[in-house]
């Protein structure tokens, strides 16, 4: 039985508690709710209904952001160090001697390498000659050693003739620590794991943790036969590499003399 004494809620007011209702589920603030007034014998009428706006949950502002500033917060613009360009995990690339200069152009790109210059010589143009700072990027040697190897501490000439690529030249980069013998051997396996390429290197004096003074992967174009053994005086070592081979001991004792009848030219 209905106690008639108790006056039960009019129908626009079950419709607002209703809603209530619904907002409560769905997880909408009350203040999305109309406001109310209380009317004539007591019941509660709707004021104004605040619209689609109050069911939008508020953007948050960026304080001290203007608009031309459309980055995310901490991302730092302009070049940084390679180690803080190269990519989180390893790099899945790899290179060859005789790749065209578009497919060594996207793996740089790619990889997040720097140009710094290109110089050009021969009728047309025909040997050309990239300075890049390397993007630092982590490679794999192949099955089965799988070691990893960071393509940093250095720059690097790349030389073409007629649109494919030579060689590689390195030399140690001032603004980071070099690179070591045993760096050179792994990322000469994880950069070319497909080509067998003879690897030319010249080791700094007096370093205990044989750090590489200079270094050619591949061969020169004539035009630029100059370029090799301006780091120093030192004797070269050799090392002939064959695909899916690796170099347990490089020799360390260099007798290697880079003259007109052993430069390595293409």
């Amino acid at each position: 039985m209905v106690n008639r004494k108790q006056r039960l809620p009019g129908p626009r007011l079950q419709r607002v508690l209703g809603a209530a209702l619904l907002l409560s589920l769905v997880g909408l603030p009350l203040q999305a709710l109309p406001k109310l007034r209380r009317g004539r014998e007591g019941r509660l009428l709707p004021v104004h209904w605040q619209g689609a706006q109050a069911l939008a949950p508020a953007t948050p502002r960026l304080s001290g952001l203007n608009r031309k500033d459309s980055r995310k917060l901490g991302q730092i613009s302009g070049w940084s160090s390679p180690q803080t360009r190269a990519r989180s995990g390893p790099w899945s690339g790899s290179l060859y001697i005789g790749m065209n200069s578009q497919q060594f152009r996207r793996y740089t790109s790619d990889a997040n390498w720097e140009g710094l210059a290109i110089a050009r010589r021969g009728n047309g143009g025909q040997a050309v000659r990239h300075y890049m700072q390397p993007g630092g990027e982590g490679l794999y040697t192949p099955p089965p050693d799988l070691q990893l190897v960071y393509a940093r501490g250095f720059l690097s000439y790349a030389y073409f003739v007629d649109d494919r690529l030579v060689g590689l030249r390195l030399v140690p980069d001032p603004q980071e620590e070099g690179f070591v013998l045993s760096q050179l051997m792994t990322l000469v396996q994880a950069w070319f794991p497909d080509n067998a390429l003879t690897v030319y290197y010249q080791l700094a004096p007096d370093s205990q943790d044989l750090q590489v003074q200079e270094a050619l992967i591949g061969q020169l174009p004539a035009s630029f036969q100059g370029d090799l053994g301006r780091s120093g005086s030192q004797p070269f070592c050799r090392v002939d590499f064959q695909p899916g081979t690796a170099i347990a001991n490089p020799p360390t004792q260099c007798r290697l003399l880079i003259s007109a009848q052993t430069l390595p030219v293409q």
